[in-house]
């Protein structure tokens, strides 16, 4: 059986928005946000496809959750490096901040939006883990704590080490770009999660209804 790429996009939307996955997606957020307090619970507000995917390349296939207290994260893949990223992102940032506000609503009770986009082509990017939040140039200081993109460059998963990362990122990040079933095995020893993560890779993949759909997609 040959297993289904988790760096298209859609065959990573099928993970991870898959409700019997939300232990892989938390410990996917928890490993790129590293976050003060442990992510208690993840809701995906977006577990269907959209009816387009076949016709439409530029249709966006990201998991919208919400945790615990209201915050949203964003997480896609993007397979292909295209030109305005910085701006797409940001665009798409301000439609999930700005669909949270109603009106009367008090500002200082917006919860934050964090986007998570994993790039899996290569850019002329200079890290593997990129943060970006709204600061004053000169002393940094935030503007707000409402806003924050993380870009992870697959390519340059090499550099993760020397950036400090956890363990846990870089072996998400192995296992998102695997290259054959032995290291796929190989990482699954290492930790329960990535044995897990294996095993509902290998389910999806079997599913005819998936090796179409990631088909359609690869064709679109």
């Amino acid at each position: 059986m040959k297993l289904l790429d988790p760096k298209l996009d859609v065959v990573f939307k099928l993970l991870f928005a898959e409700p019997r996955n939300a232990g892989l997606l938390k410990s996917l957020l928890t490993a790129v946000l590293r976050p003060p307090e442990p992510i208690a619970r993840v809701t995906v507000l977006d577990p269907e496809l959209p009816k387009d995917l076949a016709s439409d390349r530029g249709v966006r296939l990201d998991v919208l959750v919400e945790l615990e207290g209201g915050r949203l994260v964003d997480v896609e893949m993007q397979c292909d490096f295209r030109g305005g990223h910085g701006a797409r992102w940001l665009c798409h940032w301000a439609r999930l901040f700005s669909s949270r506000l109603r009106r009367g609503d008090d500002y200082e009770r917006l919860e934050p939006v964090v986007c998570i986009v994993f790039l899996a082509a290569r850019s002329d990017a200079s890290r593997f883990h990129a943060t970006y939040e709204v600061r004053e140039v000169h002393d940094h200081s935030a503007l707000s704590d409402v806003l924050a993109v993380h870009v992870l460059h697959l390519p340059r998963l090499e550099q993760a080490a020397t950036e400090g990362e956890g363990a846990e990122l870089q072996r998400w990040a192995r296992f998102l770009r695997f290259e054959n079933e032995r290291a796929l095995d190989s990482l699954a020893r290492e930790s329960p999660v990535m044995a897990d993560a294996k095993h509902a890779l290998e389910l999806l993949s079997r599913e005819p209804s998936a090796q179409r759909i990631a088909e359609m997609r690869r064709e679109a």
